[in-house]
């Protein structure tokens, strides 16, 4: 069953703003946010290692999450089924920016879109896989390094600067509300088809 664009639109950002898988996103619940400590909760069963982490939510997040909020605030889960429960598919909305781009397109490409930003942004590999909860490699030197919660606040606006300014997305329209429609590569109609 597909859901509706505007949630699946969503849904493609938050994933390719925090490199969460498909799972992690649609499974997100309200309890999960903490918009006092500006963080998000990837719960334990969520994850593929069994292991919940903790994201810095940035301004863009934020501004996307809150906006999330007001339009579906009865529902306990962020992006919501279109009948209850949580959002079961994206595959209209990923099919149809696979037409956009012209190539084979799958929410994964998100996870590791949001890697190559990090990359670009000259984040360490350590913070990488901080961020998206792949295991610490063995290496002995790996264990003497310790990212704070300043570290990976820090590293998250700093992909999400990049990725704003990749996009050519105006922040200060999605502010005001002007142009909610049209961003990234996506273009989701506000509708359903």
């Amino acid at each position: 069953m597909t859901e509706t664009m505007p949630t699946a639109r969503d849904l493609l950002l938050f994933a390719c703003f925090t490199g969460t898988t498909q799972a992690q996103g649609m499974k997100l619940r309200w309890d999960d946010i903490d918009f006092e400590h500006k963080t998000i909760k990837i719960r334990a069963e969520l994850c593929q290692n069994n292991h919940g982490y903790i994201l810095p939510m940035t301004e863009f997040l934020e501004l996307l999450l809150w906006r999330r909020k007001s339009l579906d605030s009865a529902s306990v889960y962020v992006f919501p089924g279109r009948y209850g429960g949580h959002m079961s598919s994206s595959q209209r909305a990923i099919s149809m920016v696979g037409k956009k781009i012209g190539h084979p397109f799958e929410m994964n490409d998100l996870r590791r879109g949001f890697i190559a930003a990090a990359a670009n942004c000259g984040i360490g590999q350590q913070l990488i896989k901080r961020l998206t909860n792949h295991s610490l490699s063995s290496d002995m030197t790996d264990s003497f390094f310790r990212a704070t919660d300043d570290d990976l606040r820090a590293a998250m606006e700093k992909i999400s600067e990049h990725l704003i300014a990749v996009m050519a997305f105006d922040i200060e329209d999605w502010r005001s509300g002007k142009n909610q429609r049209c961003y990234w590569l996506i273009h989701l109609p506000s509708e359903g088809l």
